[in-house]
């Protein structure tokens, strides 16, 4: 009788460990499984402009697999994506340690030197790159791309991108990244033909569906623009950028009481925000509130003095106030330096053909740093010093412009190239 209880017992024992083993082989088939799924997920995001969500999957398959290379290599691409070049050197050396090929790890790591705007270290290997380049043309051309495009080098960038649209004619990035520099030029009816092309190829595209309606909004297409807003934001797809895009078209289009309850939630998040102190202001002046209008708008123009549709509003308000010689004064400035801009950004397509072309580099640059976006401005003079290093005009404008942000360091070196001490 107490043999057969052991025997039993044993019998269960034996089924128990049998149980456990079938569970954990179970497991053990799926894992790889698993975090195939996961890379395609990623590769996915990543094919949809959505580095993001890219990242939420592959890090899955790395909880799943810590020492997958394929995963550690995927991350690393995926940090590239994101900027964070720190990143992606850790997850590319974790990548070797798994075994990932080195070749293409040392691609990769060329790919984030170029992304990130390093093109002397970068540009001499993208010949090979191209030559070899496998599935990778796509990430070559936009990390390059992206390169030439922060260094303001905009001819090699839309050469590169061409390349890029006649080898990739269903890829909708190229059309993404002309789309933004013509935006950047305020070419936006060009923009607005990229951004749909791009749409076309892909529909899901979030980032060309957001950039669309941007661009809709400053050419003041409210009515479309509104509806393609509203279904963003449904989808749970928009941030603060495009709630107050969405205020505007609302503001636009009499739907005021809507526009001005965006405007104070985001104020009262963040006080500092121009686009919602000029909506507030705006409102007021429909309201036909001088005072209080004033009182967003002069905040909004000390915050943001550059922005001209800020001193439009203001000149409005000071009008409507009666003060109509400083509101001439602000119509005045705004006409001078939209016509200004309107040659500057005239002038930057010109130096697509003419890379070399300082003098309209020197134009651009000066009319930004007055009337526009001043890092910008500064941006197109450092690359005049690429073509000629000793320009003394162009060294005391960077000199006077860094002693004015406290970067005495840099503001000595160009004061130092251009012959002259810069007055403290």
């Amino acid at each position: 009788m107490r043999f057969m209880t052991l025997n039993r017992r044993r019998r269960r024992f034996v089924g128990l460990v049998l149980l456990v083993g079938v569970a954990v082989a179970a497991g053990l088939s799926w894992r790889p499984a698993l975090v195939a799924w996961k890379h395609r997920a990623g590769r996915q995001a990543l094919a949809l402009g959505e580095p993001e969500a890219a990242l939420r999957e592959f890090s899955a398959a790395e909880a799943l697999d810590p020492h997958n290379g394929r995963t550690q290599f995927m991350l690393a691409r995926t940090y590239r994506r994101l900027g964070d070049s720190g990143a992606v050197f850790e997850r590319l050396h974790r990548a070797h340690d798994c075994g990932f090929p080195d070749a293409r790890l040392e691609r990769e790591w060329i790919l984030a030197q170029a992304q990130g705007g390093l093109m002397a270290l970068a540009e001499p290997a993208l010949g090979n790159l191209l030559m070899q380049a496998g599935d990778d043309g796509p990430e070559i051309c936009a990390a390059f791309a992206n390169g030439y495009v922060r260094n303001y080098q905009f001819g090699q960038a839309v050469r590169i991108i061409e390349t890029w649209q006649a080898d990739y004619p269903r890829d909708p990035e190229p059309h993404l990244m002309l789309g933004r520099i013509q935006r950047r030029w305020q070419n936006f009816p060009a923009a607005e033909r990229h951004f749909r092309a791009a749409l076309d190829l892909q529909p899901k595209y979030r980032a060309a569906r957001e950039l669309l309606t941007r661009v809709l909004v400053e050419q003041h297409k409210y009515a479309e623009a509104v509806v393609l807003l509203e279904s963003l934001l449904a989808a749970g797809e928009g941030d603060v950028g495009l709630r107050l895009a969405w205020a505007e078209c609302l503001l636009a289009l009499g739907r005021s009481s809507e526009s001005r309850e965006v405007f104070a939630e985001v104020l009262q998040k963040t006080p500092d925000n121009c686009d919602a102190l000029l909506g507030q202001g705006q409102l007021e002046l429909e309201s036909r509130h001088a005072e209080a209008a004033l009182e967003y708008l002069d905040r909004a123009r000390d915050l943001c003095g550059e922005r001209l549709d800020i001193r439009y509003a203001r000149a409005q308000a000071l009008s409507l106030k009666g003060d109509r010689e400083q509101a001439d004064s602000e119509r005045q400035y705004v006409t001078m330096a939209q016509a200004a801009l309107v040659r500057a950004y005239g002038l930057a397509a010109k130096v697509l053909q003419s890379p070399d072309d300082t003098a309209s580099r020197m134009e651009i640059g000066t009319t930004l740093m007055q009337y526009g976006d001043r890092e910008e401005g500064v941006g197109w003079l450092l690359t005049i010093l690429e073509f000629d290093p000793e320009n003394q005009p162009v060294h005391r404008l960077l000199a006077q412009y860094y002693a004015e942000q406290g970067d005495q360091k840099r503001s000595r070196r160009h004061a130092a190239a251009a012959g002259n001490a810069v007055d403290r």
